[in-house]
């Protein structure tokens, strides 16, 4: 028997709603949204969202990952001028 979505995700959902119900918890649909929502708490930077060619590692606040004393690498006077400018805006997460 080859289980698909169609026919996998049915059978769960109700076990879901008939059985886990009892003990405090449920099956729920999940997709990006719920990813994304997790991703932003862990404050993992997806690119072309939280970084982008607009946005570098200092609005991100994902300097700890960018090590300028490790000498030459591609981007670094752009990330030089960059924090010489300071903040126009910043990332930041909710509470």
């Amino acid at each position: 028997m080859r289980f698909t979505c169609r026919r996998t995700w049915p059978r769960a959902s109700a076990c879901g709603t008939k059985c886990w119900r009892r003990e405090g918890f449920w099956i729920v649909a999940c997709g990006l949204g719920a990813r994304n929502t997790l991703r932003l708490e862990a404050k993992m930077a997806l690119y072309g969202h939280e970084i982008s060619e607009k946005i570098n590692v200092w609005e991100a606040g994902l300097e700890r990952y960018c090590r300028m004393e490790k000498g030459e690498f591609i981007g670094r006077a752009a990330l030089e001028k960059a924090r010489a400018a300071g903040l126009r805006r910043t990332l930041v997460g909710w509470r």
